[in-house]
């Protein structure tokens, strides 16, 4: 038990900064938005997020480190599909909006794998209701339901990612061990 919490503390580190990263985003975020939009370009735009988008794809590749490389290329095809549509309808949202994507689908995806399923769409729940909650009583922002629904959204696709990679995973580590 005491190894696997010692495995488990990147994880834990990584959940514990995206939790961090939604009030902060909630508090600096249109001044961050209007930095942003003001000093760079639509181009510059694109490759920060692509970047992002790279980070969240070595995440990835990261958790399949330990399969073989047939068993690697059979789990990357489910995924990339989804991603591709979820890329898809992503590139048509605002700014704004594609943060909320990233930020909740992390906190989603990383709950899932630290807490499971119930504890994970239990905080992303409150979560999402307790952000559009601070943003309400912020001078600049609005707390809008709208919001709080792309956050809850944005947070189950990452948890379904996570749940489809754990189920993935687990198969091939028991088809391994036959």
């Amino acid at each position: 038990m005491f190894d696997n919490r010692i495995k488990k503390w990147p994880l834990f580190l990584c959940w514990a900064l995206s939790f961090i990263s939604i009030p902060l985003l909630s508090f600096f975020g249109r001044p961050l938005q209007k930095f942003i939009d003001g000093n760079l370009t639509a181009g510059v735009q694109a490759v920060a997020l692509i970047f992002i988008a790279a980070g969240m794809l070595c995440a990835f590749l990261f958790i399949l480190r330990s399969m073989d490389h047939q068993k690697k290329l059979r789990s990357l095809l489910w995924p990339g599909v989804i991603l591709f549509c979820i890329l898809l309808l992503y590139n048509a949202l605002p700014l704004p909006e594609k943060i909320h994507v990233i930020v909740f689908g992390i906190f989603g995806f990383l709950s899932f794998r630290l807490f499971g399923i119930q504890i994970a769409l239990s905080l992303c729940l409150v979560m999402s209701g307790l952000d559009e909650l601070l943003q309400y009583f912020l001078a600049d922002r609005f707390g809008e339901w709208r919001d709080a629904m792309i956050n809850f959204v944005s947070s189950g696709l990452g948890i379904f990612f996570a749940h489809f990679l754990a189920g993935r995973s687990a198969k091939l580590r028991e088809n391994g061990s036959k």
